[in-house]
């Protein structure tokens, strides 16, 4: 099985996310609705109370198999900006005016006459505006056929009148059949994930503050461009103050089931040598097979190798000490 950390997750603030699952303080998100902010996690809100992080994580997490996604609710949005803040309009089918008015629809058995139920109400009783007779016996005298709503401009009467949406933000207005419909989930998390969880939540955040502290730009997660115009990801990367274009590290981890192979080496050093990285550092988790090993030897890699998570950032940083000049 590839434990190799994706990309998405290497993001410090999703670390922080994995680091409360593995510490238990959290076994699923749920999500909340506010008129102001649309749909939010509160559980999310609160570990990482400062950040602007999209929830689109939290589907990266359920593709990797970290959280099961549960449907929890679903809003209608607009089908043209997306904005859940919507005005909805009802409008008479006959002439098209906002002018309704709604109640309970009274029908007066001998004459035949149908309206609301306040053009009925005389002194406290119910008499027919038509015909002037005073309806006694519900059933009898008069039946209830239920809410209905009276146009006030052409006076046609509807059970269902005609809906129109109208966005806050845009301000596009919309019908029921363009809406749009967004689905709510809840996340919780794979219990049988949690060793995944732990090699996947490994923080470098103080290791990055130390490390800043020496003096380095520090690179977390780290993107670069190399010679050939090819971006590439590192797990960490330390530049030179002095001449900030020189890459004096590049790290990578590299998580498998099993012993790593060659190829992740290989891979490691094309990347670190199209980004002219000067050192480089490869946390091999378990650790690197024999050919591996001789391989990184060869191409003057330092392999930290038989970690557990948690020992990682110290390891290189004690790695990084042995070499150089600024700690």
């Amino acid at each position: 099985m590839n434990c190799e950390i994706p990309g998405p997750l290497r993001k410090p603030e999703v670390r922080k996310i994995l680091k409360a699952i593995k510490e238990g303080e959290v076994t699923e998100f749920k999500p909340s609705l506010s008129y102001e902010r649309g749909v939010f996690y509160p559980k999310i809100d609160k570990i990482l109370p400062d950040s602007n992080l999209d929830y689109g994580f939290l589907e990266d997490l359920e593709r990797y198999g970290i959280l099961r996604k549960e449907f929890y609710d679903a809003i209608v949005t607009c089908p043209s900006c997306g904005s859940h803040r919507l005005i909805l309009k009802l409008r008479c089918p006959s002439c098209g005016s906002t002018r309704l008015n709604k109640g309970s629809m009274i029908e007066h058995f001998r004459c035949g006459y149908v309206d609301l139920e306040d053009r009925f109400l005389k002194g406290g009783n119910l008499v027919c505006p038509k015909c002037g007779k005073e309806l006694r016996m519900l059933g009898v005298d008069y039946r209830r056929p239920g809410v209905f709503f009276k146009c006030g401009s052409c006076g046609s009467i509807t059970a269902i009148p005609d809906q129109e949406y109208v966005c806050s933000d845009c301000e596009k207005k919309f019908d029921l059949e363009e809406l749009s419909i967004k689905e709510m989930f809840t996340f919780k998390v794979e219990p049988n994930r949690k060793s995944l969880i732990e090699m996947w939540s490994i923080d470098f955040g103080e290791l990055a503050e130390v490390l800043v502290k020496a003096g380095y730009i520090v690179k977390y997660p780290a993107t670069l461009k190399g010679a050939s115009g090819v971006e590439h990801d590192f797990e960490f990367a330390l530049l030179n103050p002095e001449t900030p274009n020189n890459v004096e590290y590049v790290i990578d981890v590299e998580l498998e089931e099993n012993e790593i192979n060659e190829v992740k080496v290989l891979s490691f050093f094309a990347k670190a040598f199209d980004v002219k990285a000067k050192r480089k550092i490869l946390v091999a988790i378990p650790r690197l097979n024999q050919r591996a090993r001789e391989m990184a030897k060869n191409y003057k890699i330092t392999v930290l190798e038989n970690l557990s998570p948690k020992d990682i950032p110290s390891a290189v940083l004690e790695a990084i000490k042995k070499k150089t000049y600024l700690l």
